[in-house]
């Protein structure tokens, strides 16, 4: 660093110049301060114990470039970077010093997060389904790791988050209008908006059923009985043939949805049978 004392006075027709100078070469202590890591990419790089002093940075994929030039004992700046590992060190500058020094490398690590995903969009095979089981398949847009569907059926309340990492296999056992909707989210779990719905018509076809009580003797009048049957049932058809006759016939009176209905039959010997539709 230079350091200069001057006094000027006449005495005897002489002029006092006092000056002090650092040795050649001799330069003061200057450092340059950056984060060793971002995950914005943006940064700050800080100067300390300048003069006149440039700083070079050195990428991946390219040699020693200039990229700042300034003056000053503190100074700082920012920089905006992408993904990778960049380099830098700091010129510094001093008058009557014998040159520049050259300082210590700092390096910083850019780890940039995954963009939001796009919002995907939903399919199935069929919108009709008679088994209740089937796959809600999305496209899968750059950067998705995993999936959050929602579902609802038969316009009730949407559900909580389901989580897939790939479609979405379905399986119910209830029948109705179903809808579904999912969103696309990264390895950061940062989620795109939910999709627009896709829509199933679930049909199960209905079980046997079971159970069907008779009783022994009557008056004319009786009750029937049977457990409901699984699945989707729009009606009961109710028979009955005579012993002398092996035909069946639908029971007169049944309203084809009770599943505990009173009957009145004339006078005679009857068997039953109930299926599910």
């Amino acid at each position: 660093m230079f350091q200069s004392f001057l006094f000027k006075g006449i005495a005897g027709g002489l002029i006092l110049v006092i000056a002090q100078f650092l040795a050649a070469g001799q330069v003061a202590a200057q450092t340059i301060d950056l984060p060793s890591e971002s995950t914005t990419g943006t940064f700050t790089i800080t100067i300390s114990g300048g003069y006149t002093w440039y700083v070079q940075e050195r990428t991946e994929t390219s040699d020693w470039k200039t990229i700042k030039y300034g003056s000053g004992y503190s100074s700082s700046f920012q920089l905006t970077r992408g993904e990778g590992i960049f380099d830098y060190k700091l010129h510094n500058c001093y008058p009557f010093s014998g040159g520049c020094s050259f300082g210590a490398i700092k390096s910083i690590h850019i780890d940039l997060p995954d963009p939001t995903p796009a919002v995907p969009s939903l399919s199935v095979a069929s919108t009709a389904d008679g088994d209740g089981k089937f796959t809600v398949t999305p496209t899968r847009p750059t950067y998705t790791l995993y999936y959050k569907y929602k579902q609802l059926v038969d316009n009730g309340g949407w559900s909580s988050e389901i989580t897939r990492y790939s479609p979405y296999e379905f399986e119910t056992t209830q029948s109705g209008v179903w809808k579904f909707i999912a969103k696309a989210c990264n390895s950061t779990d940062a989620c795109s908006s939910y999709s627009s719905s896709v829509t199933v018509n679930v049909a199960i076809a209905p079980g046997n059923t079971s159970g069907l009580n008779t009783p022994a003797t009557n008056d004319g009048q009786y009750q029937l009985s049977w457990n409901a049957a699984t699945g989707s049932v729009t009606r009961y058809d109710l028979e009955y043939r005579t012993d002398t006759n092996s035909n069946y016939y639908d029971v007169p009176g049944y309203n084809g949805t009770s599943t505990s209905p009173t009957v009145t039959m004339s006078a005679g010997n009857y068997r039953h049978r109930v299926r599910a539709c």
